[in-house]
Protein backbone atom coordinates (compact mmCIF):
# COMPACT_ATOMS: atom_id res chain seq x y z
CA UNK A 1 0.00 0.00 0.00
CA UNK A 2 2.67 2.59 0.72
CA UNK A 3 4.07 1.74 -2.46
CA UNK A 4 1.13 2.15 -4.51
CA UNK A 5 0.02 5.41 -2.83
CA UNK A 6 2.16 7.76 -4.76
CA UNK A 7 1.85 5.61 -7.95
CA UNK A 8 -1.75 6.30 -7.88
CA UNK A 9 -1.28 9.64 -7.33
CA UNK A 10 0.79 10.07 -10.13
CA UNK A 11 -1.62 8.37 -12.70
CA UNK A 12 -3.93 10.96 -10.94
CA UNK A 13 -1.94 13.76 -11.65
CA UNK A 14 -1.03 12.71 -15.21
CA UNK A 15 -4.66 12.41 -15.83
CA UNK A 16 -5.30 15.86 -14.44
CA UNK A 17 -2.47 17.08 -16.90
CA UNK A 18 -4.43 15.93 -19.49
CA UNK A 19 -7.52 17.76 -18.74
CA UNK A 20 -6.02 20.84 -17.96
CA UNK A 21 -9.48 22.78 -17.47
CA UNK A 22 -9.24 22.43 -13.86
CA UNK A 23 -7.07 21.98 -11.26
CA UNK A 24 -7.89 18.71 -8.77
CA UNK A 25 -7.32 18.28 -5.72
CA UNK A 26 -6.25 14.94 -4.42
CA UNK A 27 -8.17 13.33 -1.73
CA UNK A 28 -6.68 9.66 -0.81
CA UNK A 29 -8.15 6.83 1.66
CA UNK A 30 -6.68 3.74 2.48
CA UNK A 31 -8.61 0.51 2.66
CA UNK A 32 -6.22 -2.26 4.27
CA UNK A 33 -5.32 -4.86 6.98
CA UNK A 34 -3.50 -1.68 8.86
CA UNK A 35 -6.64 -0.20 9.17
CA UNK A 36 -8.94 -3.09 10.01
CA UNK A 37 -10.29 -2.97 6.82
CA UNK A 38 -12.25 0.14 7.52
CA UNK A 39 -12.27 3.30 4.95
CA UNK A 40 -9.73 5.55 6.39
CA UNK A 41 -9.17 9.64 4.30
CA UNK A 42 -5.65 10.10 4.53
CA UNK A 43 -4.56 13.51 6.62
CA UNK A 44 -4.00 16.76 4.24
CA UNK A 45 -0.35 16.36 4.88
CA UNK A 46 0.11 12.75 4.44
CA UNK A 47 -1.80 13.27 0.76
CA UNK A 48 0.13 16.82 0.23
CA UNK A 49 3.43 14.47 0.92
CA UNK A 50 2.24 11.80 -1.71
CA UNK A 51 1.36 14.41 -4.14
CA UNK A 52 4.46 16.25 -3.86
CA UNK A 53 6.09 12.49 -4.58
CA UNK A 54 4.00 11.79 -7.72
CA UNK A 55 4.75 15.29 -9.12
CA UNK A 56 8.45 14.96 -8.83
CA UNK A 57 8.24 11.59 -10.25
CA UNK A 58 6.35 12.87 -13.10
CA UNK A 59 9.14 15.97 -13.14
CA UNK A 60 12.02 13.31 -13.10
CA UNK A 61 10.44 11.35 -15.82
CA UNK A 62 10.04 14.52 -18.47
CA UNK A 63 13.64 15.25 -17.74
CA UNK A 64 14.79 11.73 -19.01
CA UNK A 65 12.59 11.83 -21.73
CA UNK A 66 14.64 15.54 -23.16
Amino acid sequence: MQEALPRVAKILLKAQDEIKEKKMELELSILCEDTKWTNKILDRATTDRITQQAQEAIENEDEEMA
